[in-house]
């Protein structure tokens, strides 16, 4: 991919029933290539092991799909390898059971949920920056968000009876204090109902992404932690 506006319907790498061959998709290293998909990416064909589906990002690249799939049942399997800077953009992630597991590699990208999916239990694991931009995401196990969660307005995560790990957390474009967080069914210590679901589970955030108060904090601009509501 060499331009900022590719596009295509759908997109297979791994090889046909007629070649045993694997697949990569490249990025130019300049001009923020981009490869918009309306369908689905399958990392990975069908028939012989040897059908590796490859995409390998470079800085600034970016790609939108509906979905992205990783290996092919009993056959190839899916490599995904992020970058900096580099940002995929999707409904939803799927893991095929393959005889070699797939890999995922999230570097330090930003991965963009775009509507409402469950987050594969193996592979897809740890991220980067996780934004979940629409509808609910559920987790369907612990994940590690090594920088920051970030759920926009009107979003939802479902973070199950699970425990997971972010850098910081950024509600509704708002950073927050540190400390756990979930809903009120929750035993977090930042209970909000807005943004998570009714469920147990809670994230821990590591690192406050507003300035906290103190007496000497003057009226102005900077976003300063407010309590959870």
């Amino acid at each position: 991919v060499n331009i900022s506006n590719a596009q295509c319907a759908s997109l297979q790498l791994g090889g046909s029933a007629a070649t045993s061959s694997a697949g990569t998709l490249t990025f130019a290293t300049t001009g923020s290539p981009a490869l918009d998909v309306s369908g689905n990416i399958q990392l990975g064909s069908t028939g012989s092991t040897a059908r590796i589906g490859t995409i390998t990002f470079v800085s600034g690249s970016t790609i939108t799909a509906s979905s992205v799939i990783l290996g092919a049942t009993g056959a190839g399997r899916g490599v995904l390898t992020m970058s900096a800077n580099s940002l995929i953009n999707t409904d939803s992630f799927l893991v095929n059971s393959t005889a070699t597991q797939s890999t995922w590699t999230p570097s330090t990208g930003t991965v963009q949920l775009t509507a409402s999916n469950t987050l594969p239990p193996t592979i897809f694991t740890t991220f980067n920056n996780l934004v979940i931009s629409s509808g609910t995401t559920t987790f369907s196990s612990s994940k590690t968000i090594s920088g920051t969660l970030t759920i926009n307005s009107g979003a939802v995560a479902n973070l199950s009876t699970l425990t997971h790990t972010a850098g910081a957390l950024n509600l509704g474009g708002a950073g927050t204090s540190g400390d756990s967080w979930g809903s009120t069914t929750s035993a977090a210590a930042n209970q909000n109902n807005t943004y998570f679901s009714a469920t147990t589970g809670i994230v821990n955030v590591n690192s406050a992404s507003c300035t906290m108060p103190t007496q000497q904090t003057i009226r102005g601009g900077g976003t300063t932690c407010k309590s959870a509501t």
